[in-house]
């Protein structure tokens, strides 16, 4: 499942916003490096080894924990260089495809970054998508270093946005960017 992170917490926007990151395979469908567990016959096929360290089904969520060091307002996180997003929220699909991760009740899954807060405990935020589906931003109303408190394990403290991506399997993967404003 957990394919990479989660990260320690490194500076943007000139230190006021720290930022933790990890990758997961969804599907918890990460792809083995041992020749031995391939479902391919032929473990000497070329394509075997370049799917190591992937998710086989192309299926990756990037986690965003973003926790401020001074209160901010009206911030914009941008998640940008999105490749194979198809936008999905809780209104319109039963499968979001982007939004807020918020930690599961009774510290069921602790192994993924998440916020720490119930829905109604949530900060003002807003969400939009580009016309070319390449970038989804939040804007948060109001956020400050106690916000979201620190969770369990690795569970971490602060926000934390999920992008859902669907890409092609067997090549390198095309990892987002987040950026402060």
């Amino acid at each position: 499942m957990n394919l990479f992170g989660p990260t320690q917490f490194l500076s943007k926007s000139g230190g006021d916003v720290g930022v933790a990151t990890q990758y997961i395979c969804p599907g918890q469908d990460v792809a083995d490096s041992n020749p031995l567990n391939f479902t391919d016959p032929d473990q000497n096929a070329p394509d075997t080894l370049k799917l190591a360290g992937s998710c086989v089904s192309g299926i990756y969520k990037f986690l965003f924990q973003v926790q401020p060091t001074k209160n901010l307002r009206n911030v914009t996180f941008t998640i940008g260089n999105l490749v194979g997003f198809t936008p999905g929220t809780d209104d319109v699909d039963p499968n979001p495809t982007y939004g807020l991760q918020v930690c599961d009740d009774g510290g069921g899954n602790t192994l993924e970054l998440c916020t720490n807060l119930t829905a109604e405990q949530l900060p003002a935020i807003t969400a939009s998508v580009n016309a070319k589906h390449t970038k989804v931003s939040f804007t948060v109303k109001k956020l400050t270093p106690t916000t979201a408190p620190q969770g369990v394990d690795h569970e971490g403290q602060g926000l934390t946005f999920e992008v859902i991506v669907q890409q092609t399997p067997k090549t390198p993967i095309a990892v987002p960017q987040i950026s402060v404003d």
